[in-house]
């Protein structure tokens, strides 16, 4: 995942029926949380595409959380269960926009949370949607530049 501004680029883990050199093609799928790419045309809109993902850690995870809260201090634990969450999430939607046949996916948003039970322990929810689009690719974002469109733009301030 790579990811500046507010332009965010994933690629789908989830092969593709073609290949190459007997290699399974991978689709890459566009993600931002722009209405539009910079400088490609949206050509269809396929409806909106979610993914969820919840999950856990062990009891003896949250016991050793516990002993570390009490000194204070990030938790990195729980910080990977969210980022993992996370990732897990958006991945699923990129998997479900990629059977739709979509291009790209704008408006992004993703929620997450945790809740916490003294008995069932510690546990992390997060849903990510936006609007599975086909587009007309006019030209490949550049990781480097993307979220900064005065770098990607050559014409801006000629």
């Amino acid at each position: 995942m790579l990811c500046r501004g507010a332009v965010t680029f994933f690629r789908c883990t989830t092969p593709t029926t073609g290949t190459a050199q007997g290699k399974a093609l991978k689709k890459r799928v566009l993600l931002t949380t722009r209405d539009e790419f910079y400088q490609n045309r949206i050509t269809g809109e396929l409806g909106i595409v979610f993914g969820t993902s919840t999950r856990a850690r062990s009891f003896f995870h949250d016991l050793w959380c516990r002993v570390l809260g009490f000194f204070g201090g990030e938790i990195e634990i729980y910080g990977s269960l969210i980022s993992a969450t996370t990732q897990s999430a958006t991945q699923s939607l990129l998997d479900e926009a990629e059977k739709r046949g979509a291009d790209g996916v704008v408006r992004y948003k993703i929620e997450n949370d945790v809740t916490s039970d003294p008995t069932a322990g510690v546990f992390s929810w997060a849903v990510a949607y936006g609007t599975a689009v086909q587009l007309e690719i006019k030209s490949q974002p550049n990781p480097e530049t993307a979220g900064n469109l005065e770098a990607s733009n050559p014409t801006k301030g000629s």
